[in-house]
């Protein structure tokens, strides 16, 4: 989703493994909205920097802020990797009416 940096924050992390790595770390926000339904694209990348894999994963939970929430994907071995949000649904909350 274009301008999804506007909205979200992600800090990632690498562990290696003998069959791959796993890619893990944090979504967080800084708006005043809530998400759910959040999916991060997870791109690996080889030493050129051209795009060897690529890997869709759900993050768990709503996020709102000041929260924020934590994923893993595991992933083939590559010299790096790249963590985007994909999608997600911004919750609408019904105004309040006064009398």
């Amino acid at each position: 989703m274009l301008g999804w940096e506007q909205q979200f924050t992600v800090e990632s992390q690498v562990t290696l493994r003998p069959d791959g790595s796993v890619v893990w770390g944090y979504l967080g926000t800084n708006s005043p909205y809530t998400f759910r339904q959040i999916q991060i694209l997870i791109d690996a990348m080889d030493s050129s920097d051209q795009l060897v894999a690529q890997r869709l994963a759900w993050v768990i939970g709503t996020l709102s802020w000041p929260s924020r929430l934590f994923f893993q994907v595991p992933m083939p071995a590559a010299a790096a990797y790249r963590v985007q949000v994909f999608s997600y649904d911004r919750v609408e909350t019904e105004r309040r009416r006064f009398p």
